[in-house]
C-alpha cells in the first residue's frame, strides 16, 4: 500500500516558506550577474534630492548658493526636469562657454622673432626694414602651411623659409644659403606685389611654392629639417609679413594659414 505524506499545516502567524524551485529562481546565478540600472531615473532622483541647492562645477557637491564656481549663475527648478538635467550635466561634464572662449583668445598669433634676427633689422609689428634677415617666432609644422608678404618698397630682399641656424646678417638667397628656400628681388616682383609662400610637407620631397597673386612664379624642393618663415631686406627694402592677421589675398587650394603649435599638457 502507498504511504502519503502531508506537509504540516502552518500555524497562525507563521510565514509560508517559498518552494525550493522559487528560491532557486530568485537567487542570482553568479556574483557577477548584470543588473541593469535605470540611470536617467537615478539621475532624476538625485536632482530632486539636491532640490534648490546649487552644484559645484568641479565636483558636483551641494552648495548653499546658486553661483557656479566658474562664475555662471543658474538655479535648479523641480518643475523643469529637462532644464535642470541639462544645467547639471553641463556643470559636471563641461566647462562654461565663457571659459572656452577665454582659452581660445589666449592662443597667441605667429609673429616675427625678437631673437632670431640680425642686429641691423628693424621690426615694427610685422613690418621689416633695415639690413639683414629675421625669422618668424614659430616653425611651419602643418602638412600644408601658407603665409604672405607684401613688398612695400623695393630694394634687395628675399622671402620664403629657412632653418633656425641660418646666417641672419645678410640676405637669405637660395643660391647662396643652402639652408634657405626663398625668392629674391631678382624675380619679376615690383612694389605693392603680394607674394605667397606655400610649404607642402605632406609628401616627400618637401615642396615650396611661391605665388604672385594666383600666379605660380617659383617652385623649390629638397627642404630639409624644420623651417621657419624667413625675410631679408637691404638697400632700403621694406616688407610687410602677413600670418593671417589680415585676409590672405590668394591662398592655393588645400593649404591653410600657418598656426602656432601649443602643448595641451
Amino acid at each position: 500500500a502507498r504511504t502519503h505524506t502531508h506537509s504540516p499545516t502552518p500555524t497562525a502567524g507563521a510565514r509560508a516558506q517559498p518552494s525550493r524551485e522559487r528560491r532557486a529562481a530568485a537567487a542570482p546565478t553568479s556574483r557577477s550577474a548584470f543588473v541593469p540600472l535605470n540611470l536617467p531615473l537615478l539621475f532624476e532622483r538625485r536632482l530632486l534630492d539636491v532640490g534648490a541647492k546649487g552644484l559645484n562645477s568641479r565636483n558636483c557637491s551641494p552648495l548653499q548658493s546658486s553661483q557656479r564656481a566658474c562664475g555662471c549663475s543658474w538655479q535648479l527648478d523641480r518643475s523643469r526636469g529637462q532644464s535642470v538635467k541639462a544645467a547639471i550635466m553641463g556643470c559636471c561634464w563641461s566647462t562654461c562657454a565663457e571659459e572656452k572662449e577665454e582659452v581660445l583668445e589666449e592662443t597667441p598669433p605667429i609673429g616675427l622673432s625678437d631673437k632670431l634676427k640680425a642686429a641691423g633689422v628693424s621690426v615694427d609689428g610685422t613690418t621689416i626694414s633695415g639690413t639683414g634677415s629675421v625669422l618668424a617666432d614659430a616653425p611651419v609644422l602643418q602638412d600644408k602651411g601658407y603665409f604672405e608678404a607684401t613688398i612695400v618698397k623695393g630694394g634687395t630682399f628675399a622671402l620664403g623659409v629657412a632653418t633656425k641656424d641660418s646666417p641672419l646678417d645678410g640676405i637669405l638667397a637660395h643660391d647662396k644659403v643652402p639652408s634657405a628656400w626663398t625668392v629674391t628681388n631678382s624675380a619679376s616682383i615690383s612694389d605693392g606685389d603680394v607674394i605667397g609662400c606655400a610649404v607642402d610637407q605632406a609628401d616627400y620631397p618637401v615642396q615650396v611654392y611661391f605665388y604672385k597673386g594666383s600666379q605660380l612664379i617659383e617652385q623649390m624642393s629638397g627642404v630639409r629639417g624644420e623651417v621657419l618663415p624667413a625675410f631679408s631686406v637691404g638697400d632700403g627694402a621694406i616688407i610687410e609679413a602677413n600670418f593671417g592677421k589680415t585676409e590672405y589675398g590668394s591662398m592655393p587650394a588645400g593649404f591653410q594659414g600657418i598656426i602656432k603649435c601649443q602643448s595641451l599638457l
